[in-house]
Formats: structure tokens, C-alpha cells, sequence
């Protein structure tokens, strides 16, 4: 088949015309990374791995609108994919790939959270000791300590563990 010309399209798509014919809408950065150009011949083989190649990019790309607007089930994101961007078998390669990538970053927000938390509670008794070193005995003192921790952006829970470990050393 004969490549006689590439338009575009709305929504990031690529009109192919085979052989003067309209032919499939594809997304538009797979067609210009395959490099195709007016006159260039395709054969089945190739029209088909340009139709696969878009159909995952197109829902890479909706998993990840749809993602940024609020958390989905894998299952609900493969229906959803399927249903308005690409082929069954892209949503749910995308949904398995965003799976797999999950995994990692939630792992790795994780570590980061824990050191914050050390952190945090480093900080606090820091405080605690510098600025309210009677914070023990008064009650007063401590309202006031929890309070100041507080405006400088702790949560009460940080602030009580911090203040409950250090209460039974």
C-alpha cells in the first residue's frame, strides 16, 4: 500500500490515505517517529505494527489523563481505556504497565516518607528541648509547645508521638 498522504488531525491524530483512500487516524508522534513520508510503501506488517504502536501510546496517554483526576481500579481504568481510546488489549497492557510503575514509586515515596518522619520527630524534640524545656511538668508549657509546633507545620500526631516517646525515657 501506498502512503499518498498524511493530514492532521484533532486530539494529537494523523489521517493516513493509503493508496488515495482514508485510511486509519493514528497518533500523531508514533507517525512521526516511524518517519513516514508521502510516497513511502507499507506493507500489512507494517500498517499493522503502526496501528499496535498507537493504540499503546494513545492509552498510555489516557490512563494517565484519567489518572490525574482521581485514583482508578485497574479494572475500572482498563474499561475506560477501552472504551474511548484504544484496543482491549492496550488498556489493560497500560494498566499493567502503570501497576508496575506503582509499585516502585509508591515504594520509593514511602522510603522518603519514613525519613521525613525521622526527620520531623528529630526536629520536634529539638524544639521541645531548646524552647520548652519545662514542657514535662507544666501543662501549660506543653499546650503551648504543641501549639507552636503545630504553626510551624507538624501534625498533632507527629507532636504527640514525639511527645509521648520522649514522656517515657
Amino acid at each position: 500500500m501506498e502512503l499518498t498522504s498524511l493530514e492532521p488531525r484533532r486530539k494529537g491524530l494523523t489521517q493516513l490515505y493509503l493508496d488515495g483512500e482514508p485510511g486509519p487516524k493514528r497518533d500523531t508522534e508514533v507517525v512521526l517517529l516511524a518517519r513516514l513520508q508521502p510516497g513511502d510503501i507499507l506493507s500489512e506488517e507494517e500498517l499493522q505494527e503502526l496501528v499496535e504502536r498507537s493504540d499503546a501510546r494513545r492509552a498510555q496517554e489516557k490512563a494517565l489523563y484519567l489518572l490525574e483526576h482521581r485514583s482508578h481500579s485497574k479494572r475500572e481504568l482498563t474499561e475506560k481505556i477501552a472504551r474511548t481510546a484504544a484496543s482491549r488489549e492496550a488498556a489493560q497492557a497500560a494498566a499493567d504497565h502503570l501497576e508496575e510503575i506503582g509499585r516502585d514509586i509508591i515504594g520509593a515515596v514511602l522510603g522518603q516518607c519514613q525519613a521525613l518522619d525521622q526527620a520531623a520527630g528529630e526536629n520536634i524534640a529539638l524544639v521541645l528541648e531548646r524552647r520548652y524545656p519545662t514542657w514535662r511538668e507544666d501543662e501549660k508549657a506543653r499546650r503551648r509547645a504543641v501549639a507552636a509546633l503545630q504553626r510551624l507545620g507538624y501534625s498533632f500526631e507527629q507532636v504527640r508521638a514525639v511527645m509521648g516517646g520522649l514522656d517515657t525515657e
